[in-house]
């Protein structure tokens, strides 16, 4: 990565200067009138901590950018908080030349507010989904904020902070469900351009949490938005798994190897010695794989090859490592508690 440059503001060409404009940082990071200063900081925490290079422009800045300099940025994150505020500070040109800036190539990553601006929102919305207008998530229990449960593609079930945030249900693919099975993070393209819509609060730290009860770290789901923001930056779907991370070569890695392709009971033994307490779920499948069954949120089966008679079932069972990212009262939690191999009967 290129060190971080850090602007506080855009330069702009004068008014009839024949100068080509500057050129841009990758991300544009939307900080008008509309947004929530608390997690914009949230989002330039994240850009800082992973060398993303930036600049921010707030409305009357955006308001003055041309469709070029817009076509300039591989990337444009609008956040929350009201939308109707946003919309409103910005000219509808504005809109239009955004929204034109996406379909010639531009990516565009919308959190809460910025997912319902990306819609067909009455507020000079960017419509970039064809007439779709997304409705406020109605969560289980009417509330304002909330920890809310999130099963995303190719991850552990996560909580995400929430906050009046859109049900992303009726646009480009769905990623990630609330606990309802509606969507709560979309992609698709939109021309030549790759749209990431967000419902939640991913990048929310944990002083947002209050008094709130989250089962899972602030920091998985900072993690998850980092990947977010990858994404979109490059264009690229969260419907393809990243590769597993590379291990040591030795016998664990032997282990593995052959597990993956065999499947087989004494390489699932050698893995199972060799997991840990508090272990990520990225970190246990960089080991065994995806090739596991979860009858609940946050219990996981790995299969082998072995079948083993149990008396109580009065039937051969197949033997497997079962992992529990649970406590002993199956509170949720982001890290591995427990796991053993045996007979899995059901």
């Amino acid at each position: 990565m290129r060190r971080l440059t850090l602007m506080l503001t855009l330069g702009l060409a004068a008014c009839g200067s024949s100068a080509p404009p500057p050129t841009a940082m990758p991300i544009l990071l939307f900080t008008g009138t509309g947004t929530s200063a608390i997690d914009v900081r949230a989002i330039e925490d994240i850009l800082r901590a992973r060398q993303f290079e930036y600049e921010k422009a707030d409305s009357t800045t955006l308001d003055q950018m041309d469709a070029a300099t817009l076509r300039s940025y591989r990337l444009i994150i609008f956040t929350g908080s009201n939308v109707e505020e946003i919309g409103r500070s910005l000219r509808p040109a504005t809109s239009a030349r955004i929204a034109a800036a996406v379909r010639a190539g531009t990516n565009y990553l919308g959190i809460c507010a910025g997912g319902f601006f990306a819609g067909a929102s009455p507020y000079n919305g960017l419509n970039l989904t064809d007439g779709v207008i997304f409705k406020v998530y109605a969560p289980q229990h009417p509330v304002r904020k909330s920890a809310e449960h999130i099963s995303a593609m190719y991850e552990a079930p996560m909580d995400h902070y929430w906050e009046g945030g859109p049900d992303l249900t009726g646009w480009g693919k769905a990623v990630a469900d609330y606990i309802d099975g509606s969507a709560a993070v979309t992609e698709g393209r939109v021309g030549n351009g790759w749209v990431v819509l967000v419902g939640t609060h991913p990048e929310a730290p944990e002083s947002w949490r209050g008094d709130l009860h989250f089962r899972t770290r602030a920091s998985e789901s900072q993690d998850y938005a980092a990947r977010l923001l990858d994404y979109a930056l490059h264009g690229r779907s969260l419907t393809i798994r990243e590769p597993s991370p590379p291990i040591e070569p030795g016998p664990i890695a032997d282990a593995s190897r052959s597990y993956r392709k065999q499947g087989d009971y004494a390489s699932l033994v050698t893995l199972s010695n060799n997991l840990r307490e508090g272990m990520s779920f990225k970190q246990v499948t960089a080991l065994l794989g995806d090739d596991f069954y979860a009858p609940t949120d946050g219990q996981y089966y790995f299969g082998s090859d072995r079948d083993e008679w149990v008396d109580e079932a009065q039937r051969n069972c197949g033997s497997g490592l079962v992992l529990e990212f649970r406590d002993t009262s199956r509170e949720l939690l982001g890290g591995l508690q427990s796991w053993g191999v045996g007979p899995i009967c059901e």
